[in-house]
């Protein structure tokens, strides 16, 4: 991938036991939600041979935007742009924010949510009750196998890496075809009241 200063990065030159990848937007609530909480992680476990790097896969947000949303959010952790989706398919990842933990070996040990601060997408918990990402840290630097290895991340959904075949024929309408998907991905937050409002 390459850093926000158009830099290659690889994982292989990285000399962590236990790498972190976390899936982020600056775009998504969610995602927003937990750059605190990936902070103070990455700072946590820093001594212990665990390395948090968040990647953006999201075309839309420019590497400027990025790095000003990291300053906003005081991130301390190295962020990485995705634009050709390779990571997202490596990883098969599906949604911002969602974390893999990897060993030295590249063997993911760990996938999905990083609590259980909500139940759905955009739906909250009344309380928090498990911490799955810390959780498992905290087992790998201690020797011991992870318990969950997977657990189901919500979030937004991060761009298919897959092509979608087209039909130069077919009648595209507002109504019958981008009204369900801006409905269905956008008017949870876009509306009065809410995080965009338009």
């Amino acid at each position: 991938l390459t850093d926000l200063d158009g830099r290659d990065w690889s994982l292989k030159a990285q000399k962590n036991r236990y790498p972190v990848v976390a899936f982020v937007s600056v775009e998504c609530p969610m995602s927003n939600a937990y750059l605190k909480p990936l902070s103070d992680l990455a700072a946590e476990y820093k001594d212990k041979g665990v390395a948090v790097v968040g990647v953006d896969a999201n075309r839309d947000e420019t590497a400027e935007q990025i790095r000003k949303h990291a300053r906003d959010y005081a991130v301390d952790f190295p962020l990485l742009k995705d634009d050709e989706l390779r990571a997202v398919q490596a990883l098969e990842a599906k949604v911002n924010p969602e974390v893999f933990v990897l060993d030295a070996d590249f063997r993911v040990r760990y996938r999905g949510r990083i609590d259980d601060a909500y139940s759905a997408r955009l739906k909250p918990n009344p309380t928090t009750t498990r911490h799955d990402l810390r959780e498992a840290l905290a087992l790998l630097v201690e020797g011991k196998e992870v318990k969950t290895k997977a657990t189901t991340a919500f979030g937004c959904p991060l761009p298919s890496a897959e092509k979608r075949p087209t039909n130069p024929d077919a009648t595209v309408t507002f109504y019958k075809d981008v009204l369900p998907v801006l409905q269905a991905n956008c008017q949870g937050c876009h509306r009065p009241g809410n995080v965009g409002p338009f």
